[in-house]
């Protein structure tokens, strides 16, 4: 999100009036918290930067980013690693990279995929996972692939091209 804007009201106990925030993108404001990485492992840096390697530029037919679509789940949200939009027509995809986790960690990551419903979200596995066998069949995402070193990204693509709904903001 490149730009954006913030209003709110707060109605201090010790005040009679409301107080009025007003922020935005231009705000010269400061964590205190040291910056993050940009992406939260390794198969997702590389998946990025291959990505842009090969369909980046001017043979950009999918626009790749990177964390840009919360999904609600009953109480709480998903984020999907990737979205991929279509430059011309606005459809689009999601991705969720499945890397080595704790058997909880994946476990969570599936009830809210399977809560989502989103024929459009695409999960690439690593085969490395300790993904017991069948895991995945009663997933409602769009696609299930799974990898051994890196995503095939021409698999990846055909699974956009095959999972992609109209983005309705487009």
């Amino acid at each position: 999100c490149k730009t954006w804007r913030m209003d709110a009201q707060v109605q201090p106990t010790d005040f009679q009036r409301p107080l009025h925030y007003t922020l935005d993108d231009r705000t010269p404001l400061r964590s205190h918290f040291k910056a993050s990485n940009l992406f939260d492992s390794r198969l997702e840096a590389d998946f990025a930067a291959e990505f842009e390697a090969k369909y980046g530029g001017a043979k950009r037919k999918w626009i790749l980013a990177r964390e840009d679509e919360l999904i609600v789940v009953g109480d709480t949200v998903m984020i999907p690693d990737f979205s991929l939009t279509h430059h011309k027509d606005g459809r689009r995809a999601l991705i969720e990279i499945i890397g080595f986790w704790h058997p909880q960690y994946l476990q969570r990551k599936l009830q809210k995929v399977r809560q989502a419903g989103r024929k459009d979200l695409i999960l690439l596995v690593y085969s490395s996972a300790n993904v017991a066998e069948g895991v995945f069949e009663d997933i409602s995402a769009g696609e299930v692939l799974t990898f051994t070193k890196k995503p095939v990204l021409k698999d990846v693509l055909a699974a956009v091209e095959r999972c992609a709904v109209k983005n309705e903001s487009f």
